[in-house]
This record gives structure tokens, sequence and C-alpha cells, in this order.
């Protein structure tokens, strides 16, 4: 073998010892990350909109707000959106959820970080929506906060409202619907044609039935019942939707960051902000305004006339 041969071996040796030390060191959780980065700035140059990905891929909002600001021309695609939002939920419960040693339970069942955690996500949240905002990606967020709300008379009756809406009462009535009453008496039918053919006494199946409920809300927060009238009355699933999408686009269009929203309570079962309260379907969102109002324990009509909206919109939606 000849000596620039025995060198070069010597260099592939050494240099594999040091790779092998660096990968037991060094911090694993962010090493595809760095590859990955590092295989991109190889192959062809890293652009801002790979940077910005890879600043949603770690919930890095402040990063991200950063490279909005010194990239405005990076396009906010439909799966960018998302990916913002994705990255603003995991943010949201990594604090909500108490991730570090300093976490805290608190009265409402959720388990909070120290509170600058959670003030420091939600405030790169807001700083997120209104930065999208002034470049124009999301032109109708807070496209409704200046409107006056509830200005003038603090009671507003039915005739008020239909002058100042132009809708008939009908109109913000939600339909009756006879779900449950149906869903009730088709059960009961079933366990009376099982009683009738089995010979299984009625109201042993009855008390079994009323059991099983009682786990499932126990267990599951009635999740397994949801999934029945969804599976058997599927525009239960479009009520929810609706009923959700209006908290959100009135959220959106009063100028409230919304953090998250689930559907089902087996998706508030997956997510640890909703796990411990009794939640089938909600939206999460966030009023800067009113959090420093309660802070310094003086709350304005507006606010709570904000608050009360954004709630009702739900209803309304249906």
């Amino acid at each position: 073998m000849k000596l620039y041969q025995i060198y070069f071996l010597c260099l592939v040796i050494s240099l594999n010892y040091r790779c092998n030390a660096f990968l037991s060191s060094g911090p694993l959780s962010h090493l595809s990350l760095i590859s990955g980065r590092y295989a991109a700035s190889r192959n062809s140059p890293l652009v801002p909109e790979d940077i910005l990905d890879s600043y949603l891929q770690e919930n890095s909002l402040s990063e991200a707000v950063e490279t909005f600001r010194k990239n405005p021309e990076i396009k906010l695609t439909r799966k960018r959106w998302a990916s913002c939002f994705d990255a603003i939920e995991r943010s949201i419960i990594k604090a909500q959820t108490g991730e570090n040693d300093d976490s805290t339970m608190r009265s409402d069942g959720l388990v909070y970080g120290n509170d600058s955690d959670g003030a420091r996500a939600r405030n790169e949240m807001t700083t997120l929506y209104r930065l999208l905002k002034d470049l124009n990606h999301l032109r109708l967020f807070g496209a409704a906060e200046d409107f006056p709300l509830a200005s003038g008379s603090h009671i507003v009756t039915p005739k008020v409202l239909e002058a100042v809406s132009g809708l008939d009462m009908i109109a913000l009535t939600p339909k009756r619907t006879n779900v449950l009453l149906l869903a009730g008496a088709a059960l009961a039918f079933l366990e009376g044609l099982v009683s009738f053919y089995s010979g299984i006494d009625f109201n042993i199946l009855a008390s079994a039935t009323i059991l099983l409920f009682l786990l499932d809300k126990l267990f599951t927060n009635g999740a397994l019942f949801q999934s029945l009238l969804k599976f058997f009355f599927p525009d239960f699933q479009k009520k929810v939707v609706r009923h959700e999408a209006g908290h959100f686009l009135v959220a959106y269009l009063l100028g409230l960051p919304v953090e998250g929203c689930v559907l089902s309570a087996w998706d508030a079962l997956q997510d640890e902000r909703f796990e411990k309260r009794e939640v089938s379907a909600a939206t999460s969102f966030f009023d800067p305004i009113l959090l420093e109002q309660i802070s310094n324990s003086v709350v304005t009509r507006s606010s709570i006339d904000r608050y009360s909206v954004v709630v009702m919109a739900g209803i309304a939606a249906e």
C-alpha cells in the first residue's frame, strides 16, 4: 500500500470517529432538521420559503415572523397557511400543557406552563396574525374590529334586532331537529325486537343501555354516542361544523387570533387543551385587549360585547 493510500485511510478513520462523537454528544432531536437544511443547501440555494417552512415545522413563531418581515414577497399558499395554523396550535398546546418542569395545575383542570410561556406563545401568535394582515395575506382579519357592536340601548328587543340586521327573527332562530328523539325511539324499538326474539327482559336491556351511556360520558366524554349520531344522522356533523365555523369566522373578522378548533369529542380527547374538559367541539380564540383588562380588573362594555358576539356566532351560524 502506497503512502498516500495509508494517509487517506487514516483520514477516513479520523473523520468517522469525529462524526460518531458528534452524533453521540449532539442534540439528536434537531439532527434531522440540520441534515435536511444542509442537504438542501448542497443541492440548491436555500430560499426564504424553505427557511420559513423549517421554522414552522419547529413551531418557532418568532423566527417565522422575522422571516416574513425580511421577505414580504413570500407567497402564503393554502398549504403554507395550514402550516402556520398548525404551528400556532402546537405552540399554544406546548405552553398550556406545561412541558416545562415549572408547570402548574389550575382550577379549570388544564396544566399550564409558567405564565411567561403562555404569554409569549400568544404574543407571537398575535404578532404573526397582524403581520400577515399587514402583508395583505389575511385581508379580512380584523375587518369588523372598528364596527360599533352595541352602540345605543343596553336592551336589544327582537324588533330592534330585526331593524339592525334586516332579517326576520325566524332567520335567526335555529331550526328544530328531532335527532335525539328519533334516535331514542329507534333504540327503544331495536331493544324491543331484541327482547322479543331473545327472551331477554326489556328492563335489563334498557338498564344496560343507560349504563353504557353513563360509562361513555364518564370515560370518553360521550364520544361513542356522538359517533353513533353522526353515523345514523350525517346532518349532525354538518351542524357541528357550521357552529364552529361561525365562532371561527366572527373571531377572525373581529381581529381575534384563533388558536385552534376541534370538531368532535374524539378530537377533543386527543387535544391536551380540552381532554380534561367536557368538550365535544370547540373553537379557541384569544382576545389580548380583554386579557389586559381582566388583569387590570377593569373590563369595558365593548370587550364584553365583542366576546358575546363570538360566543353567539355559533348558534347564529346554525
